[in-house]
């Protein structure tokens, strides 16, 4: 026993009678530390480095250089004059600096390992690009983001708080319809400056009326001049008042039918 702590005797404990500490715990402390060091894995040394453009580009000109230095080389062993070499082999420089490419495409058609570092770095970016594009990733996901609990508490939340923004509308929404009057076709063209009067988006009912949009019976109704008029509306000035428009004549028609 040490400062009160520990056993009076050893007998049939099956130790030695010594505290120590227990190595398995793991403090708030050291639980903060093994967060910072995760995410820093992903953002960080693990994450995958861009390559610089100004080095391939580099290396890409030194390319150049070395076929130009091969032909004037050739050149001269053939006996030809300094006028005739300098035409030729600035003539040949130019074809391959307008062949090089401007920017590094993102198309992994030509993706190609060198070797080097930087021209690795911009082919392994192309590969990810065509992944993800194939996969359906949005270019702002962050690798690693899925195991951040507080960045994944967020994102719900924020997801909860757009559901309910979305109900709230669709009750604003079937408020404002109940007040449409149904009667007539004098009405019906009411109901359609009323709805257009209000400022409220409607992009919840924007397949429903779609779908619900009895062509035939709106012609009869003698509507067909309103309903290019919606139509108008929905597709160019303001989607959510052109829904709104027409999901009232949709109600109108079927309430007439009815």
């Amino acid at each position: 026993m040490y400062n009160g702590i520990g056993l009076a005797t050893v007998r049939g404990s099956g130790t030695n009678g010594y505290v120590t500490r227990n190595l398995s715990f793991v403090t708030k402390t050291r639980e903060k530390q093994q967060k910072t060091v995760f995410r820093a894995d992903f953002a960080g040394d693990g994450a995958p480095r861009k390559a610089n453009t100004d080095i391939i580009q580099h290396n890409r000109k030194r390319e150049v250089e070395l076929k130009v230095a091969q032909l004037q080389e050739a050149l001269e062993e053939q006996g030809l004059n300094e006028a005739d070499i300098e035409k030729r082999v600035a003539e040949m420089r130019r074809k391959l600096l307008d062949k090089l490419p401007k920017e590094p495409t993102k198309s992994s058609s030509d993706v190609k390992r060198t070797g080097e570092t930087h021209a690795d770095a911009a082919a392994k970016e192309q590969e990810n690009y065509a992944l993800k594009d194939a996969l359906g990733i949005s270019s702002a996901y962050v690798g690693g983001s899925a195991f951040d609990r507080e960045l994944q508490e967020k994102k719900r939340q924020e997801r909860l708080a757009e559901k309910a923004a979305e109900e709230a509308e669709k009750e604003e929404l079937l408020s404002l319809l109940e007040k449409v009057p149904k009667r007539s076709c004098s009405s019906a063209c009411y109901s359609f400056t009323f709805l257009a009067e209000q400022d409220c988006p409607l992009q919840l009912f924007r397949a429903q009326a779609a779908a619900a949009m009895p062509q035939g019976g709106l012609r009869r109704l003698g509507l067909q001049q309103n309903v290019k008029d919606v139509k108008a509306v929905m597709f160019t000035r303001d989607p959510c008042r052109g829904v709104a428009l027409l999901y009232a004549a949709c109600c109108f028609t079927l309430d007439s039918f009815a």
